[in-house]
């Protein structure tokens, strides 16, 4: 017996229909959460959302401050998320923080 896709409860047994959902109500449900997955598959859209766009300075030197204040700021942020994210994502943010961290202390340490 075929059983909706969203709650479960059994479909009418109908030979003809193709139907995957028991009402209007799972379909759209279904959907939703379709779409809810789907968004927070796309990292580049969500790090735009909260991320501000960067802003530029006439001189290089100032450039390259703000540049290095922002990666600190994303050490800081993927180090948080080390502690606090899902397993799967948690280790993946410790190595990055990890390995970015020691590349600012390597590259730029006397600044």
């Amino acid at each position: 017996m075929r059983t909706c896709a969203a709650c479960g409860v059994p479909l009418p047994l109908d030979s003809t229909s193709r139907r995957r959902f028991c009402s209007e109500v799972c379909r759209s449900a279904a959907w939703r959460r379709r779409r809810a997955a789907a968004h927070e598959l796309e990292p580049a859209a969500a790090i735009a959302q909260v991320m501000p766009a960067p802003v530029t300075f006439a001189d290089p030197d100032e450039q390259v401050a703000a540049a290095l204040l922002e990666a600190w700021r994303i050490v800081g942020a993927l180090s948080r998320l080390g502690r606090e994210a899902r397993p799967t994502l948690a280790w993946r943010c410790e190595k990055v923080a990890g390995a970015l961290r020691a590349a600012l202390v390597e590259h730029f340490g006397e600044l």
